[in-house]
């Protein structure tokens, strides 16, 4: 690390990516007058240097260099005006290896995405501040070894690996999965582990990763949801005595240099488990990334650099020349496409273990337990009788139950029963949402908060706001009122904010402290709750139901991965669902035949319409605080593709026409050659950054999961 002078002689030229949204995807070229004698310039590449851009100082990558040599190359073409020189270089080797750099400029080129922010979104934040660090080499400790790799006693099972002392029995399917995995983990490859919820693909997953240590190599695991992190880093620590890290968003920007600084340098035996943004830890042997939940929309990032987790790193395995292992209870249409052309090893787990059963499913019809009507089976606070019945009847046995909402708050809506009027957000086409911890009203998409207003503000009745719907806050203050006695755990995102809060209320479950819990999608996937009988469905119509054509298959995930958290161990598992269309054909083909079923009919109907994976998608999104820009902008891209064969859906307001005070419209753009919509796009990203003007913002998203 050094100041740059200006007295050598000779001088190079080096591209720098540079982070920032004004850029226009670009990287931009520096002279680096170095008093260096060796011909190899290939030890600049990847390291971060300081540089002048504009009015100020910018942190940049250097992403090629050659050296500008008058003397002994007087045709040299000279820049049409003078270079900056760099200020300063930070780091005495790349910050990335070789085969890292190539990972993440793939990347930005396959989503077209500006390589300088590709490159500082896989950096710590501090990194990307400019922030100095040393990588040290490190000797291998003597306890990480081939011995101390082997397993350990694990509180989930009573014996240790081809050791005796206690017995544990894979199931026929465990072990053909572990077998044929097992031949094939010197090279690249991609198998995709489908199994019931509860039939034991996290034992796969030791297992095979246990081969790996052996191997002296190391693992990365990612898991969709923070709250998943805590439970399988337990697990793995169960299991292994070699360092097992956990990186998260949670986590401090300190704590996620300290992760990356020791991944980077260490090549011994080490474990990371992390959310998707652990996909860029700088391994130095990396011998294995599992995917755990594949299907998981939480592997995509929806803002900035849209990527999706599971895709890198099927990329990343195969430059690594390393197997990928997908695992799911639901797997993608996406993913069982690509296992069904053989392109994917495929395993399928059909039971779990031993004598523990699959739960059984109960219908709800809610249409006969409406509150407004004379039955005496009408439900209190969202909760029908029969649900709170059963209950009942799981408490008194001291079994655990767990009540399922996708939407938090207590109430979606706050009307006026009077004129009708809605308390709708000022910043964006929704509704407010009636929060009771505390009282307010809250915009789910933007932030927003206000008070209630006492009188309607548009027929000024007083005390004429009432409450519609139902979430999580509501449900909980229903089950206080009904079971007053019990220790009741809600989990959401408005009560998991603080750091070791989620920890907290997942170690009451565990520990029996808690008699009932509430949650929504952060608790329908991967935990083990193995005092938990009961498990209750609300709203899952919400879930069924959607312009998105992938809402039909999200939902279908949902309800298995949630119904999948009942009689996990010795005790059966009870699901009841309640549902206003409990005829709901593709509703009857999960419940009775299975995920694969529901899936092979979604299968036939996303072909006949020719929607993914039968074809390609990249959605084009604009911003901009009058509406008529944003036509504006869009129609000409329209024009741009007329000619050509892609299939344009839009310009259209997206479903979210307005937030954050920006009107928002959008563009989708169909091929069924992935190739051709590339090269397209390859040509008009450049335009794109010659139309965009300062009021508006556009962004692309390649192989888009929302739609709006």
């Amino acid at each position: 690390m050094e100041k740059i002078s200006e007295n050598h002689s000779q001088k190079f030229i080096v591209q720098v990516a540079v982070s920032g949204p004004f850029l226009n995807g670009l990287s931009y070229e520096y002279q680096m007058p170095l008093n260096i004698e060796a011909q190899n310039l290939n030890y600049l590449i990847g390291l971060r240097v300081k540089v002048p851009l504009r009015n100020r100082e910018a942190i940049g990558i250097i992403l090629k260099a050659e050296k500008n040599n008058l003397e002994n190359n007087p045709e040299t073409i000279l820049p049409s005006r003078p270079l900056k020189s760099i200020l300063e270089i930070l780091d005495t080797q790349p910050i990335f290896s070789p085969l890292m750099q190539e990972f993440i400029q793939w990347a930005a080129s396959y989503y077209h995405y500006p390589i300088g922010d590709a490159y500082f979104t896989a950096l710590p934040k501090f990194l990307c501040q400019g922030k100095k660090f040393e990588l040290k080499k490190t000797r291998a400790k003597k306890n990480t070894d081939l011995e101390t790799i082997s397993p350990l006693p694990s509180r989930e099972r009573s014996r240790t690996l081809s050791e005796g002392g206690g017995k544990f029995t894979l199931t026929d399917a465990q072990s053909h999965a572990i077998s044929d995995l097992s031949k094939n983990l010197n090279h690249f490859s991609v198998s995709l582990l489908e199994g019931v919820t509860g039939s034991g693909k996290t034992e796969v997953y030791l297992q095979i990763i246990e081969k790996i240590l052996r191997q002296k190599k190391q693992a990365l695991i990612l898991v969709p949801e923070i709250g998943l992190t805590p439970q399988t880093l337990e697990r793995f620590q169960a299991r292994f005595s070699i360092p097992i890290l956990s990186f998260h968003s949670q986590q401090s920007d300190s704590e996620k240099l300290n992760i990356w600084v020791q991944a980077a340098q260490t090549d011994q035996p080490l474990i990371i488990i992390g959310t998707r943004s652990a996909l860029f830890a700088p391994f130095k042997n990396l011998g294995i990334i599992i995917i755990d939940e594949e299907h998981d929309l939480s592997f995509k990032q929806q803002s900035q650099f849209k990527y999706h987790a599971r895709d890198l790193a099927i990329k990343r395995c195969q430059l690594e020349n390393i197997p990928c292992l997908l695992g799911s209870a639901t797997p993608s249409l996406e993913t069982k496409y690509q296992a069904g052309l053989g392109k994917y090893h495929y395993y399928f787990l059909a039971q779990r273990p031993g004598e523990i059963q699959m739960p059984t499913y109960f219908l709800i019809d809610m249409r006969s337990q409406n509150s407004k009507s004379n039955s005496p089976l009408k439900s209190q606070g969202g909760l029908s009788e029969n649900l709170i019945q059963e209950i009942k009847k799981h408490l008194d046995k001291k079994q655990q139950v767990l009540i399922f909402i996708n939407r938090r708050g207590y109430a979606p809506v706050l009307t006026c029963f009077e004129c009708g009027h809605i308390e709708q957000c000022t910043r964006c086409d929704a509704a407010m949402t009636l929060h009771t911890q505390p009282l307010r009203l809250c915009c789910h998409h933007c932030g927003r908060e206000t008070k209630i207003p006492k009188l309607c503000p548009q027929c000024e009745q007083l005390d004429s706001l009432c409450d519609v719907g139902i979430g999580t806050e509501k449900i909980e203050q229903a089950l206080i009122n009904i079971f007053p006695d019990k220790n009741i755990v809600r989990i959401d995102r408005s009560n998991t904010q603080r750091k070791g809060e989620l920890e907290q209320k997942l170690l009451s479950i565990h520990d029996q402290e808690a008699d009932i819990l509430i949650g929504t999608q952060m608790i329908a996937k991967g935990h083990h709750f193995e005092h938990v009988s009961l498990v209750g469905i609300i709203n899952l119509d919400d879930s069924l139901a959607s312009s998105d054509f992938r809402a039909i298959e999200r939902g279908g995930q949902l309800l298995t991965q949630v119904a999948g958290r009942a009689g996990r161990a010795k005790l059966p598992g009870t699901v009841l669902i309640q549902t206003y269309h409990p005829d709901n054909p593709l509703l009857q083909t999960l419940l009775t035949q299975g995920y694969q079923a529901f899936s092979s009919q979604l299968f036939k109907d996303r072909e006949l319409a020719g929607w993914p994976p039968f074809s390609y998608l990249a959605l084009i999104q604009v911003e901009a605080k009058q509406a008529s820009l944003c036509l504006e902008f869009l129609e000409q891209i329209v024009l741009y593709f007329s000619q050509t064969n892609l299939i344009l859906l839009g310009p259209a307001p997206a479903l979210l026409q307005k937030k954050s005070g920006f009107y928002r419209y959008q563009l989708l753009i169909q091929s069924h050659s992935r190739s051709e919509l590339h090269h397209l796009l390859d040509q008009l990203m450049p335009k794109l950054y010659g139309l965009k003007q300062s009021k508006v913002r556009f962004s692309l998203d390649i192989d888009p999961l929302e739609l709006g």
